[in-house]
Order: structure tokens, then C-alpha cells, then sequence
């Protein structure tokens, strides 16, 4: 027989089979398995190859013949049409399998690739899926309806979900740093190494059959969480017994932990949107260099805001500013010393207004103080206070700050009274500049 039949194959080319959705194992001449990819290991209820060292004790006796004689014939470079067998599990449980088998030649030796799949594991797919949707349906309504991400609700919807299907089952959730961010056994499991550690540090699935764990053996299933490409945490699923996760558990579970890196992915895109919205908002509607609102604002919110208290039976009162001086300033000092004048006017208006009062520069030297909750009356008290810290302000700064205003009641129409507003600060701007 030509070699030529034989794919050459090294243990490097197998990898692109860890992740295959049919089993994929590679035996020696003596049957001793040389490779087994995940999907093989879970079907065949063992953790790793050591486990799963020769492939003869996954024969049942009335099998051994048949399998026997397709080994010879693809030893001697004839791929085997496929065989539908009985298989024992290292979990005790009766598997029926589909296999095909091809000749290889694995670094230099022949070998045998056997490519198999569940016979019934359609159906148990389709259960799984089954199961699962309705676990994605109950664990992100909550958020569709009100578009806020809680991770630990939303682990336990996913957990109310999952535990109808077993008679019990402990979930655990961990960030990379090892906090717990779910859990529902009320304590850490006493080990040294935990499998949702080397899940994260390996950055892959780990499925182990038999672990003892403080006098007990459990089933443990982890699967790493990613978001951005990065390692964020790590699910584990664990039952009390040997073998306790069937092959369509292990699917459902991947599905559970795919859906959990999801939602943290929509969540981060979430709070990337909500932050470029914010930094959009802080562009447009706060002045960079006062941090007072800008004419932006005034347009957008301020009618809405004034219309709010004026339904609610509360007097508004709106007062126009102008810094008198600023071209002075300006011509005489620079635009960096203007720039400081306005900002220092700012802060001492802020400082004296509450947190409802809203402070608007409208461009220039003018700004715009709006006044939910305050008459005409209070409106001049708010006035004086900041008169008096200016001019205590100015004891300690040159150039001056001057400045004139106009205060306004709103009655049903803002933009009338900031009018209104505007005509009597450009009085008192007339007497100002008459005494300068």
C-alpha cells in the first residue's frame, strides 16, 4: 500500500480539533489513545487522555471483532465507511456513537483518527437549546424593559432556570481576581488549585468527572468569560457524583456561559455609548471655559424646566448679566486674563445660587440666571449676595470685575421676561458706564 493514502498529521496540526463539534480521537497500533479533543472527552464521560489512556476498554466484548477488523483495514491506509456502536462511558453510561475511521501517519507512525458523534445527539440538542432559550428569555427580559444591567439578578435568573432541569446544582461566578460575584454554595469549596482558577489562567474549558472535594465527589464543568478579547472571569458548574454531566448538560452549559459574555459585552457597550452621550452632552451644553450651560442648554431644557415649576404653582424669576468691562480687560491685559475674569465671575455666581438655579452663558460677556422657586423679592436677595462676593472678590484681584443685571418674573412666557430682563440690565450697564 502507497504511504501516499496516509495523511501526515503532527500533534501540533490536531489543536485545530480541540474545538470541533464531533468527537475527534487519534489511536496508536496497540489502540492507546494518543489525542482526544474536548467534545470526545465529554462524550465519553472523562476528564483528560490519562483518564482515557487505551480505547479498548470503551468496547463492550461484542464490538471488539467488528472494531478490530476496521482497525486493520485503516491501518493499512483504507478509510472505514461508518460504524454505529455501543460504547462504555467512564461515567457509567451507555452511549451509542456514529464513527468513522481514517488512516493517518501522526509524526512519522501510522495511526488511526476516528471521527465520531452522538447518535441521538440531535435530539439532545435540540433540548438543550430548548432549555436554554427559555433560560436567555427569563434572564434578559428584565433588562429589555428597563435597560439597566444587574450581572448578579441576572446570574440568578439564569440559576432559578438551570436548577428546575437538575435535582442540584451549584453555580459559581468569579472575576479574574477571584471575586465572587455569584455564588450559591454558601462556602468556598476547601481545595488548594480550584478548577475556575486553572480555567481562567489555562483560558479554556474545563470539564473534570470525579473531584473530590471536602469528602465528596463532585462533576465540575468552568468556562472562561470574555470581554474585549480579555479574560474577564469565569463560570463553574458543579453536581455532587461521578459523571454527573451528560453531554447535552456540558452544551447547555456552554450556551449559559456564551449568553453570560454577551450580556457583559452589551453591557460595556452600553456604558462606552452612555459615556460618549455624556461627553457629547458635556461639549454642547457646558461652557468649557465657566462651566456654566451654554445657549444649547437654554434651547433644549430651560423652556421645560421654567414650564415644570410654573405648573407646579412655584414663582420663576430670570435675571440677564453682562460683564461690563470684559473688551477692557481684553484690550488692555490680553484674552487670557479676560478668560480669567469671566471664569472667576462664574464660580462666585455658582457658589451663590442653589443647585436647582441654573447659570447659562449665552456668549460673550452675557449670562443668563434662571430662578425655579424664587419671586421677584428673593431673586434681589440672591443679587446682593453675589454683588457683595464680587466686590469682596475684587479686594484681592486686578483688573475688577464689574458687572450690571436685570431681574425679571417669568409669567408664562420665558423668553418675554429674559426680554425684559435684558432692558433693565441695559439700564443699569448705562449707569455703569456713565460712572466708569
Amino acid at each position: 500500500m502507497k504511504r501516499e493514502v496516509f495523511q501526515k498529521l503532527s500533534l501540533d496540526d490536531l489543536k485545530k480539533y480541540d474545538d470541533a463539534e464531533k468527537g475527534v480521537v487519534v489511536y496508536d497500533e496497540n489502540g492507546n489513545i494518543i489525542y482526544a479533543n474536548k467534545q470526545a472527552l465529554i462524550i465519553f464521560g472523562y476528564a483528560s487522555i490519562e483518564d482515557l489512556s487505551n480505547g479498548w476498554k470503551l468496547i463492550p466484548p461484542e464490538y471488539k471483532m467488528i472494531v478490530q477488523n476496521r482497525i486493520e483495514r485503516a491501518l493499512s491506509g483504507e478509510p472505514s465507511p461508518s460504524l454505529t456502536l455501543r460504547v462504555f462511558t467512564g461515567d457509567r453510561r451507555d452511549e451509542i456513537i456514529k464513527s468513522k475511521t481514517f488512516p493517518i501517519i501522526l509524526n512519522g507512525k501510522r495511526a488511526i483518527m476516528a471521527v465520531f458523534a452522538r447518535e441521538v445527539e440531535d435530539r439532545f440538542k435540540r433540548n438543550a437549546i430548548r432549555e436554554t432559550l427559555k433560560i436567555i428569555k427569563k434572564s434578559v427580559e428584565p433588562f429589555l424593559e428597563d435597560r439597566t444591567i444587574d450581572i448578579k439578578e441576572i446570574m440568578r435568573c439564569i440559576y432559578e432556570s438551570i436548577k428546575g432541569i437538575f435535582s442540584h446544582l451549584d453555580l459559581v461566578f468569579v472575576k479574574k481576581n477571584m471575586e465572587v460575584l455569584f455564588a450559591t454554595a454558601e462556602k468556598v469549596p476547601c481545595v488548594k488549585n480550584p478548577p475556575i482558577l486553572k480555567c481562567m489562567k489555562e483560558k479554556k474549558e474545563i470539564y473534570i468527572s470525579s473531584s473530590e472535594i471536602d469528602g465528596k465527589v463532585y462533576t465540575i464543568f468552568a468556562s472562561p468569560i470574555f470581554v474585549g478579547g480579555e479574560i474577564f472571569g469565569a463560570i463553574g458548574f458543579r453536581k455532587e457524583g461521578y459523571g454527573a454531566f451528560a453531554p447535552e448538560d456540558v452544551e447547555m452549559f456552554r450556551v449559559v456561559s456564551e449568553l453570560v459574555s454577551l450580556i457583559l459585552k452589551l453591557s460595556k457597550k452600553i456604558e462606552d455609548i452612555e459615556k460618549e452621550k455624556e461627553d457629547l452632552f458635556t461639549k454642547v451644553m457646558i461652557d468649557d471655559l465657566t462651566g456654566s450651560y451654554t445657549r444649547n442648554y437654554l434651547n433644549e431644557f430651560a423652556e421645560k424646566i421654567v414650564s415644570y415649576f410654573k405648573r407646579r404653582g412655584e414663582s420663576v424669576s430670570v435675571v440677564m448679566m453682562d460683564i461690563d468691562n470684559l473688551k477692557l480687560v481684553n484690550d488692555s491685559y490680553g484674552h487670557l486674563e479676560g478668560d480669567k475674569l469671566l471664569n472667576d465671575f462664574s464660580r462666585i455666581v455658582m457658589e451663590n445660587i442653589r443647585e436647582t438655579d441654573l447659570l447659562i452663558r449665552l456668549g460673550g460677556d452675557e449670562f443668563l440666571l434662571i430662578l425655579p422657586g424664587c419671586d421677584l423679592e428673593n431673586a434681589e436677595k440672591v443679587m446682593r449676595k453675589i454683588v457683595e462676593n464680587v466686590e469682596r472678590e475684587n479686594t484681592r484681584r486686578d483688573p475688577k470685575i464689574h458687572f450690571s443685571y436685570g431681574i425679571a418674573l417669568v409669567d408664562s412666557d420665558l423668553r418675554k421676561a429674559i426680554e425684559i430682563a435684558d432692558d433693565k440690565m441695559y439700564t443699569m450697564k448705562r449707569i455703569h458706564h456713565s460712572v466708569l
